[in-house]
């Protein structure tokens, strides 16, 4: 399958690559800065850059959508360019890659989103079904580019759009534990109420991509995650990508992925 990653070039993107190139997957990035991963093509453009977009995607497979602007810092959702930012990334080049692919005929799109979308995950439980209530600005970005997916999986039914909500995706030499993708060393094992369990490994976060990028079909939105055990999330299987992680923690789901 030839994929073109938008923003591929990140600590996540550069995380997945070596997985999806192990099983014949072909990948070009897109995006201002080089790939680090060997033999990825790179088109140099902005994910907002309609015509670049329309070009790199005539021919391809499926469009995977990295891109991101998260605003950090105390009072960042309340600075002018922070926000314009956060919205002009996470909002605006999802739409423009959304209508370039509608337009050219690309089979699917898969949109990278977060779990942060539903208020509160990590500090309670939540369900899978639970509707998206995050009121952060990262959040309510993604809030929107969640809904500029599923108009576009309207207007152009012909394409499969899906949504990944990823929970504590991590590198593979910190699993299971889960950092800051900038940060130089991991924060801990996630967990709630005490209980652990294992982040997301880029491996499985890879396999989920490669399972949404052959999905045929409607609108669909779905979590990623390595919490088989439902002490963050509940309601999560049967997946309905037919996905299961491979790396959870010791003694911990085995059961549960098995049945599903």
């Amino acid at each position: 399958m030839q994929m073109l990653i938008v923003g591929g070039s990140g600590v996540l993107g550069s995380a997945i690559t070596p997985y999806l190139q192990a099983t014949g997957h072909r990948i070009t990035v897109l995006g201002p800065e080089p790939p680090t991963v060997p033999d990825v093509s790179h088109i140099d453009a902005d994910a907002t850059d309609f015509d670049a977009l329309t070009a790199a995607m005539t021919g391809v497979d499926a469009v995977v959508n990295f891109a991101l602007r998260a605003a950090r810092g105390d009072g960042a959702d309340e600075r002018s360019e922070p926000v314009r930012n956060a919205f002009t990334v996470n909002v605006g080049g999802a739409y423009a890659q959304l209508r370039c692919a509608g337009r050219t005929g690309v089979p699917a799109f898969v949109q990278i989103s977060t779990m942060a979308v539903m208020h509160g995950y990590s500090r309670i439980q939540r369900s899978a079904h639970d509707p998206a209530d995050g009121t952060g600005l990262y959040a309510v970005t993604k809030r929107m580019a969640e809904l500029a997916c599923e108009a576009e999986a309207d207007r152009s039914p012909q394409m499969a759009v899906t949504v990944l909500r990823l929970a504590y995706p991590t590198r593979a030499e910190w699993w299971p534990a889960w950092g800051n993708p900038v940060a130089a060393e991991p924060t801990g094992i996630p967990k709630l109420g005490g209980q652990e369990f294992a982040a997301l490994h880029p491996e499985d976060l890879a396999s989920a991509i490669v399972c949404a990028a052959e999905r045929r079909g409607p609108y669909l939105c779905t979590q990623v995650t390595a919490d088989v055990e439902g002490v963050a999330l509940t309601d999560q299987w049967p997946h309905p990508l037919g996905w299961r992680p491979q790396h959870v923690l010791e003694g911990t789901g085995q059961q549960d992925v098995a049945l599903h």
